[in-house]
């Protein structure tokens, strides 16, 4: 089957904004530059000005610039993580795209084409329901953070100095305003316009499934690396997690909420845009034993009805080899994978979800405002005095 080829930005070049930070025509040091002037510049700015009026540390436990892990956290990591990690899935969807004729069967290949063709211009449609839903997550998260400085009292970047918070609230409005709606919003097309095109292969019986793939997964495994690569997008959401707590001091119900959240999220985001594949994979499994079964079954049957037929032992010689054979393809159709993803991949997903687990429990070990630490005072449900 002919290669397909595509190029990144065919995934982005709708996007003013993407384009601005991902253009293929910018050299790797103007993107830099980019980066540098719409995640960094404004901060530099705000640093000098509350170096220069006193607000860089604040007593009494005032959040100054430096004390202010919300705002470093957001725009100094959570914003840049972000993109960069959108990048990854891009380029993983460009694999996933350009090795789907090795996965398809033979003589598709034009049909193929024209499938991906559409998804490509679909990613590139914007549609109005999609501003609608970028402008409110912006005027959601723009006016959410604004009221919080407003209401901050005497911060370093609240109302008492207009000049920094006027830099601020810029930043805020072009960084959560523009570029995080932005990113989320193509997120969420590529996964979905990646459900829709393995659902018309499924449905066009489009899928070749190769059980006896090298790669673990069916000749799929680009498909799992791109679901992959979605649950790393909840990164940056651990780590608002972490600002949180550092924030704090403590640990809130929000985190609690956050943090277990997270498993069911991840396994959603990871499992989901694969389940439309699964289904066939399983299918196809189950239609490959059931095949082998009946066919062992009847040449077993055909030997059993003339055992006392003479010759009978010639022909337990000649049909043993063959019922050998079907046993050994049972065996390994048994091991047939049923999901997109090799042990290689269920490994580094694991290792996602278990990590900020394991950091919690550690937590909970070793913070004196923990449950283990204070059992004492649960003794009153238990009728103990």
């Amino acid at each position: 089957m002919e290669k397909i080829k595509i190029d990144i930005s065919d995934l982005y070049k709708d996007s003013k904004v993407l384009t601005f930070l991902l253009s293929p025509a910018k050299s790797q040091r103007k993107k830099i530059l980019s980066l540098l002037i719409l995640f960094y510049s404004f901060p530099i700015i705000s640093f000098a000005l509350s170096l220069f009026n006193g607000t860089l540390f604040l007593p009494d436990k005032l959040l100054g610039m430096m004390e202010d892990y919300l705002y470093m956290a957001y725009i100094l990591l959570v914003a840049p993580m972000l993109l960069l990690l959108l990048y990854n899935v891009m380029t993983r969807y460009k694999i996933f795209i350009e090795d789907s004729p090795s996965f398809c069967k033979a003589g598709t290949g034009e049909e193929l084409k024209i499938i991906i063709e559409e998804n490509i211009i679909n990613i590139q449609k914007v549609k109005p329901v999609q501003r609608i839903i970028q402008l409110i997550l912006g005027l959601i998260a723009v006016s959410s953070n604004t009221s919080s400085i407003i209401n901050r009292q005497g911060g370093w970047d609240s109302l008492d100095y207009p000049v920094v918070f006027s830099f601020v609230a810029i930043h805020l409005l072009i960084v959560i305003g523009f570029v995080l709606p932005t990113i989320i919003i193509r997120f969420i097309d590529l996964v979905r316009f990646q459900i829709h095109l393995t659902r018309a292969l499924v449905k066009r019986n489009m899928l070749s499934i190769k059980p006896l793939s090298p790669d673990g997964a069916g000749g799929l495994r680009s498909l799992g690396k791109l679901s992959l690569a979605y649950t790393y997008m909840l990164i940056p959401f651990l780590l608002t997690l972490g600002v949180q707590y550092l924030t704090w001091d403590y640990l809130t119900p929000g985190f609690y909420l956050g943090l277990f959240g997270f498993l069911p999220l991840s396994m959603f985001v990871f499992f989901f845009p694969l389940s439309v594949v699964h289904q066939a994979m399983d299918e196809t499994k189950r239609n490959i034993m059931k095949k082998l079964s009946n066919k062992y079954d009847q040449l077993n049957n055909g030997l059993l009805e003339k055992m006392d037929d003479d010759g009978w032992e010639n022909e337990l010689i000649n049909k043993n080899k063959t019922l050998e054979i079907i046993d050994n393809m049972y065996k390994v159709a048994e091991k047939m994978p049923v999901w997109p993803f090799n042990i290689s991949i269920l490994v580094r997903f694991l290792s996602f979800n278990v990590f900020p687990l394991i950091v919690f429990f550690i937590q909970m070990l070793v913070n004196a405002d923990s449950i283990i630490y204070n059992l004492d005072k649960l003794k009153i449900f238990s009728g103990q005095n």
